[in-house]
This record gives structure tokens, sequence and C-alpha cells, in this order.
């Protein structure tokens, strides 16, 4: 850390640095072990074992002072030492699969996943997981693919996190939800149909739910469904056409508490939450047609997205989703005010064209318009007056509505 002094101000004393140089070092190793079988022409059986370290060993600095919010420089005691990342994980994969006849198969399989990671608030964590699938492939009108998955994920050291969290003044109760105690359950289909030679339909399902077992603050469960349907047909060698829907929805429940230090930090009355809901449909066609005139080809594409979240925010307990061991307590905290739902629509048109000039040279040309639109609380001008005043533009993302087009040509060899 560093600080300088302003013209005619005193000068600024910091405390040196511990080294001039960071003096970093940190080793990688990875394993891996494959074992395959097929006892019998039925029978497949499938086990791996990976193994990947991360071994940081870059040496701590102690912070002694700091500068907050460009104030004065302030003393920290005790000193804060910052905490180098590593992580040490193994992976064991084990399947078991019946073909009773060409194409159609079965199984069983069955995860776990062991991870140590330095300095998080639970420094190792289990996951196992069970997998049940069934797949039809090869059959010439249909294909089928089904999985189902149950996981459970736990943690230990809960003592010892929940005190390392009490100690820097959190809640307790809080969770990091990439390390918390969770159970989910997930299923998928994708299958296939080609009722004739040159048509064929897609259509895929997911469907799951992450139930976080010990977050009393922090992500407490989250599902997801999401459906899509795609079509493609080449009715002759030059043309091929395509189309395709998906609608996705997610809905997760976070949960906190409204408190200051003090009488406060530990009354279960001031605890709130927030139900979020999001939904999206995606819409896609396009159009490759081959020597469309002599020497030329010509793609076309349309992308449309539109996607609504809403977010309820619940004081007190939520009805539907409490966590057992927790006691129902009336709230004392007054009745949020409800915000507007955010809204973005992101459509994208394409134009290609390609003239062969040769055999190995061709030009092209493109045109791309793409128009976004967005209607969100967090960005509006109350919420961020000088972004909303500045110039940032971030293509096919939030920020600001635009309408962009762009022409752009290229020359193609080909070897």
């Amino acid at each position: 850390m560093r600080a300088t002094a302003m013209p005619g101000s005193l000068p600024v004393v910091t405390a040196p640095l511990p080294r001039t140089t960071v003096d970093g070092e940190a080793r990688t190793t990875a394993l891996n072990f494959t074992f395959v079988s097929r006892p019998t022409r039925y029978v497949d059986i499938n086990v791996g074992y990976r193994q990947y370290e991360y071994d940081n060993r870059t040496p701590a600095f102690a912070m002694t002072q700091r500068v907050s919010y460009d104030n004065a420089v302030s003393a920290v005691s005790p000193a804060v030492l910052t905490e180098p990342f590593g992580v040490l994980r193994h992976t064991l994969d084990a399947d078991f699969k019946v073909s009773p006849r060409v194409g159609v198969a079965t199984g069983i399989g069955f995860t776990r996943l062991e991870e140590e990671r330095s300095h998080r608030i639970f420094e190792s964590t289990t996951d196992n997981v069970i997998r049940l699938f069934a797949d039809a492939v090869g059959n010439k009108w249909f294909t089928l693919r089904t999985k189902f998955e149950h996981a459970e994920r736990r943690g230990t050291g809960i003592e010892e996190g929940e005190a390392e969290l009490a100690g820097i003044g959190e809640q307790p109760g809080m969770r990091h939800f990439d390390i918390a105690a969770r159970d989910r359950n997930r299923i998928t289909v994708l299958g296939s149909l080609t009722p004739v030679n040159n048509v064929g339909m897609t259509v895929s399902i997911a469907a799951g739910k992450d139930d976080y077992l010990q977050s009393l603050f922090g992500l407490r469960d989250n599902t997801h469904r999401v459906y899509g349907l795609a079509l493609d047909a080449v009715p002759n060698d030059r043309v091929v056409l395509a189309a395709s829907y998906s609608f996705e929805r997610y809905t997760a429940l976070s949960r906190s508490r409204q408190a200051n230090p003090g009488v406060q930090f530990d009354d279960p009355s001031r605890n709130w939450a927030t139900d979020a809901t999001d939904r999206a449909h995606s819409f896609l066609v396009s159009a490759d047609v081959l020597r469309i005139a002599p020497k030329l080809d010509l793609h076309v594409s349309y992308d449309f997205s539109r996607a609504r979240a809403l977010y309820d925010y619940i004081t007190g307990p939520v009805v539907d989703r409490t966590l057992p061991e927790e006691v129902v307590v009336p709230t004392t905290l007054p009745t949020p005010a409800e915000l507007p739902p955010t809204r973005s629509e992101l459509l994208r048109g394409t134009a290609d064209a390609t003239y062969a000039l040769a055999t190995h040279f061709s030009i092209g040309v493109s045109y791309w318009y793409e128009q976004y639109r967005v209607t969100d609380f967090t960005l509006d001008a109350d919420a961020n007056p000088d972004l909303a005043r500045g110039q940032a533009l971030l293509i096919g993302y939030l920020y600001r509505p635009y309408s962009a087009n762009t022409v752009w040509g290229r020359l193609i060899y080909r070897w």
C-alpha cells in the first residue's frame, strides 16, 4: 500500500511493505486414471479417477494500514493477512451400462467429488452424485437420451466456520452457495425425430431443484425448467433451413436479516427474503442457400430473445420454504415496496454473401443489425445517475438500449 500527499498538504507516512515484490509461487499437479472393461457383449464398465491440486505457496502480506473511501490513512489492528487461494480436488467416476440390444442402453453411475479449499468458511466439502440413464440411439427414425441425477453435498467444520463468520461480524447462519450443504435433483431428456429423410426435429427438457439445507441466510433454494424445440430441413442439396425455440424459467429464494450490530443482530423478527423469478424466450431461424446465383452463396439468420425478471420481497418467515429447525417469528419490519419487473429484448439479424472469384479465392460481405431494449430499475437515472449520463455502451449486455448497424467485408483463401 502506497499513499501520496496532495499539493499543499502534509506528507503521508505509510508502513513499509514486508517485501518489494509479490514473490508468488504456485504448483499445479494433475493425475488421471481410467479403467474400461467389457466383461460381456452386453455390459460396459467405465471407472475414472482424477486428482488436481493447486498449491499456492505465495507468502502472505501483512496489512497494518489502509485508506477507506479516499479518507486518511488508518491503522489496522490486528494486522490483516492476505489469504492465498489453493484447492485439492479428488474426483471418482464410475458407470455401469447394460446394452440388451444394439442401440439400446441403460445403466447407473456414481460420482464422488472431494474438495479441500484454503481460506474458505468450510475448507472441505464432499459431493456424492448418483445417476440413472437410458438411451436409445442408432434408430433410423428417432434417438432418445434420458438421465436423472440426485446429488448430496456436505461440508466439514461447521462449528469452526460459524465461529469465523461471527469473528468478522457476519451472521453465523450465512452460507456461500458454492460450498454450502445442498441436495440436488435434476432430470434431462433429449430426443430427436426424423419423420422423413430430409427433416429432423429435436426436443429437449431439463428440470431440477437445489435445496440448501443449512443456509439460514444466503441462497436457500433454486429451481429451473428449460424446454427447447428445434426443426431442421434440407429440401435439396443447396438449401438448409433451421428454426428453434426455447423457454427458460428460474426461481430462487435468498434470505437475509436487516440488522445493526447489537440487539438487532440476533433478532429473527428482522428476517426478510427475495423470491426471484426469471423467464426467457428465445427464437432463432436461419437459412443457407448455396449457389443462389452462379458462384454466390447466401446465409441469413434472425435471432430474438426476451427476458423478464420479477423480485418479490418478503418480510418474516417464508411460509412454504422455512427451515424445519427455524422458529416462526412475526416480523417487525415494515412492508417493503415492491419493485417493477425488469425486462430486456435483444434482436439480431444477419445476412452474409460469399462470391467465388477462383478455385481458392472468394470475397464476402456481411451485414449485421442489432437492437437492444432494456427496462431495469437498477440501471435507470435514479439508481445510476452517472452511468445514465455517461457514454458507456456494451454490445449485447446491460446498461443502455441501442441499435447497431455493422457492415464488413473479407477476402477468403481456401487451401
